[in-house]
């Protein structure tokens, strides 16, 4: 099995991406909110950099299903 290659952190109201020389940086409304979006991110296989938005976007969406 194949492992994510890109793995989402939080700071602060953002979640963080980071690969090779550039951080991909998208705030939502609280810390709390930040460390749940980039646990599920990472939870899923992003292989490619072209997949790391719409997985931030999933998880923003399956994060507030969880909290609703």
């Amino acid at each position: 099995m194949i492992g994510s290659k890109y793995k989402a952190t939080s700071q602060d109201n953002n979640v963080v991406v980071k690969f090779s020389d550039k951080v991909i940086r998208y705030q939502v409304d609280s810390s709390e909110m930040a460390q749940g979006v980039s646990n599920l991110f990472n939870r899923q296989c992003v292989l490619e950099l072209s997949e790391i938005w719409d997985t931030i976007f999933e998880s923003i969406n399956q994060y507030k299903k969880q909290v609703a």
